[in-house]
This record gives C-alpha cells, sequence and structure tokens, in this order.
C-alpha cells in the first residue's frame, strides 16, 4: 500500500510572535499621547524602510517611474523612504482605532465633500464608495462608522488568521462592519440593498475578474466590483481618499461627488467608463501627495492582451459616441 507523503507542518512560532509583537505594538499605540503615537509611527517607518529597501525598492523605484520618469534614482529611492515614514505612521493609526472615539475624530478629521456622501445616502440605494491603499483610509473608513453611518468594508483575510482577527478587532471597535474579500459579491449587493455604505479599495493589480484602465499614464488591470455593483443594484459610486497633513496634524478626507453614469447601451462600456472616473480621481490624490501611496504594490503585474485592447478600443468608440468626450486609451 502506497502512503502519500505528509508535507511538512509549518511552524507555528514565527505567526504566533508576529501576533504578540502586532497585539504589543497596538496596546503601545493607544496608551501614548497622539503626538507619542506619530513618533512611534516614524519609528515603525523606519524600520519599515530597511525591509523595503532590502526586498521591494526596485518594485517601488520601477512604479514610481510612470509618474517620475525623468526623476533620478536618488530622488525615487527618497520617495520610497518618505512613503515608509508615512506607512510607519499608518499602522500605528489604524491599531489606534481601538480606542478612536468620535469626538477624537472630530478633532483629527477634515471632511471635504461630506454632503455629497450626504447626498448619495440620502438616495437611499446605498453608496459605494471607491477608496484605495492611500493616507489613512483605515482612520477615514473608521471615522464614517462613528459618525453613525452603516459602513462596511471589502477587506482580503490575513494569512496570519490571529493578525486577522486583530486587524478587524480594530476595525469593528468604530462601528465598522467588515466583509472578506473572497466572497464579497453577494454581501456587497446585501449591504447595498439594505441603504448601507461599501468601500472597495480599487488600486491592487486584478488579476481576474478585471478591466483595463489607465493610471498613471498606463493601462493597469483594476478591478470592476464597484461599477458592478453600482450598475446592478443603482448605488452611485463616489471616490474617497484621505491625505495626512503633518503641518496642520490633520487627515484630510475628500468625498468627490458620486461619478456620473452614461447610459451607453453596453454593459462594458458602462463599466470601463466608471472605472476610469474612479482611476482618474485616485490618480488626482496620488498626485497631490504620492509619498501616501503604497508603491512597493506591483500594480502593472498584469499586462493587457490583444483581446484586452480590442475590447478598449471598441468601448471607448460608444463612450466617446454617446457622452460626446474623447475618452483616453492609455
Amino acid at each position: 500500500m502506497y502512503n502519500k507523503p505528509v508535507g511538512k507542518k509549518k511552524n507555528p512560532l514565527p505567526g504566533k510572535l508576529a501576533f504578540f509583537a502586532t497585539l504589543g505594538l497596538r496596546w503601545l499605540a493607544n496608551l501614548l499621547s497622539f503626538k507619542g503615537s506619530l513618533a512611534l509611527g516614524n519609528l515603525v517607518g523606519r524600520l519599515f524602510w530597511l525591509v523595503v529597501r532590502a526586498t521591494r525598492l526596485k518594485v517601488a523605484m520601477d512604479n514610481m517611474r510612470n509618474l517620475y520618469p525623468s526623476a533620478s534614482g536618488e530622488e525615487l529611492s527618497a520617495l520610497a523612504r518618505r512613503m515608509c515614514l508615512h506607512w510607519g505612521r499608518f499602522i500605528i493609526q489604524a491599531g489606534r482605532l481601538k480606542s478612536l472615539t468620535r469626538e477624537d475624530a472630530d478633532k483629527l478629521i477634515r471632511f471635504e465633500g461630506l454632503e455629497n456622501l450626504k447626498e448619495a445616502f440620502a438616495l437611499k440605494k446605498g453608496v459605494i464608495l471607491a477608496t484605495a491603499h492611500f493616507g489613512w483610509f483605515e482612520t477615514a473608513n473608521g471615522a464614517l462608522a462613528l459618525e453613525g453611518y452603516p459602513v462596511w468594508s471589502v477587506i482580503r483575510t490575513v494569512d496570519n488568521k490571529d493578525i486577522d482577527w486583530l486587524t478587524d478587532d480594530c476595525r469593528t471597535s468604530t462601528g465598522l462592519g467588515v466583509i472578506k474579500k473572497e466572497n464579497a459579491a453577494t454581501e456587497i449587493i446585501k449591504h447595498l440593498r439594505s441603504g448601507g455604505m461599501v468601500t472597495i479599495a480599487v488600486d491592487q493589480n486584478a488579476g481576474f475578474n478585471n478591466i483595463f484602465t489607465p493610471f498613471l499614464g498606463k493601462l493597469a488591470a483594476t478591478i470592476v466590483a464597484p461599477a458592478v455593483a453600482s450598475l446592478r443594484t443603482g448605488a452611485p459610486v463616489l471616490p474617497m481618499f484621505s491625505i495626512w497633513d503633518g503641518r496642520e496634524n490633520i487627515l484630510k478626507v475628500k468625498i468627490h461627488p458620486a461619478v456620473k453614469l452614461h447610459p451607453t447601451g453596453s454593459m462594458s462600456a458602462n463599466i470601463r467608463l466608471v472605472t476610469m472616473k474612479i482611476n482618474e480621481a485616485l490618480e488626482e490624490a496620488v498626485k497631490a501627495a504620492p509619498e501616501q501611496w503604497l508603491w512597493i504594490h506591483k500594480r502593472w503585474k498584469t499586462a493587457p492582451e490583444e483581446k484586452d485592447l480590442a475590447a478598449i478600443e471598441a468601448d471607448l468608440k460608444i463612450i466617446n459616441a454617446t457622452t460626446g468626450a474623447s475618452a483616453p486609451a492609455k
């Protein structure tokens, strides 16, 4: 009788150590004053820079060249370091969601375009907030929940189940709901049809169920979930991005007006038009604060094939004929 070899069991110790280190960091983040938490974030950012410099700097710099084609290596490396410092602060502030109150949020956050959100919410069709791994997006999402809005965020499950629980515990402490990305489609539609808000990050490479739209001058495989959910439910899509202003010590959250839908008679063209508008808003935010986007992600990993380029050409003909505007192809 043949016995199939049993794979070597994964050592659980590194995962447990990572969990307790993260738990300790969260405890310290909530113990410190806000000023102290920023200092802790800078320390975490410096450590993050050591990791990025050793493992992901080339990825970051290659991505940055889409926005800064003539920048020197030294300039791009300096931007990558500022990015790491920003994300160190982000990590600590995400941990501080555990103790964030509405009063804290009111002092920390300045909303621009909140009237756009109120107008969309009043339609009672649900609201889709297109977000990104940019600024302090976790804090912005939590602040909306603290304001009393019924908000759910689509989140990828972390491989380390203990850290996954810990991060979700921070989010739900504000009243924010969590939808796991792996089985999100049904949950998104359900919450929208009940009049809720759903935040969906749109800035990561989509290897499947994607559409290619321009981002920072290059075609990027982008998720279609916000556009599809909007077209299925009638829920408006509002791009929402936050920028941390260290000079004023204010998190500025900009909520754009709802993306205008121009019925084209083509589902593919409708999806492309909505997705293009979302990417345009994100590009505007990244250009305003480039150090606050996560450049180490392989955003352009999936390249368009001939069929994708043909679909773009066909959709743009429909879009241009319907809207009377010239939409960029790339």
